[in-house]
């Protein structure tokens, strides 16, 4: 593991851009249509390197893959890992670092998948954590407006 005793080393999580054409791939395996694995396999290469480049480029010390391979960390785990007896899933179905609205369709099409991979849609949780999440933000907001502005 890369360490320092000089500076603080510098690293991120989270998605990186990718190009139109690995995005729409992405997108058409999330919902389970074919893709040319040939294409998407170049593709997705010629992405990571340019990824790697540019963390590189900016000085990221501890650089990753930025989520190039998928369309989302939560979005794929439920095909790496099984859900243990008992367990709820929440997935993530939609992505808080962007400033754009997934489309509903899109959304559905990910819960759906989600009850998919855990094979019981009793298992998933999905709208009550939307309204939940809402309410902290809310609740955080007022309480940072008070602290900063008293």
């Amino acid at each position: 593991m890369k360490s320092s005793t000089k500076r603080i080393l510098t690293t991120h999580t989270g998605s990186l851009p990718r190009s139109k054409a690995l995005s729409a791939m992405l997108v058409q395996r999330e919902r389970k249509k074919p893709i040319d694995a040939a294409a998407f396999a170049t593709e997705l290469a010629a992405n990571m390197d340019a990824n790697i480049k540019r963390q590189a480029d900016a000085g990221v010390d501890i650089g990753n893959d930025g989520e190039t391979p998928r369309v989302g960390f939560s979005t794929c785990t439920t095909e790496r890992m099984k859900l243990p007896d008992g367990m709820l899933f929440i997935p993530g179905v939609t992505d808080v670092t962007t400033n754009y609205l997934e489309h509903p369709e899109l959304v559905a099409n990910r819960i759906c998948a989600a009850v998919a991979a855990v094979g019981d849609r009793e298992r998933i949780i999905a709208e009550d954590v939307v309204w939940a999440k809402l309410k902290t933000l809310s609740e955080g907001a007022a309480l940072a407006s008070r602290r900063l502005w008293g």
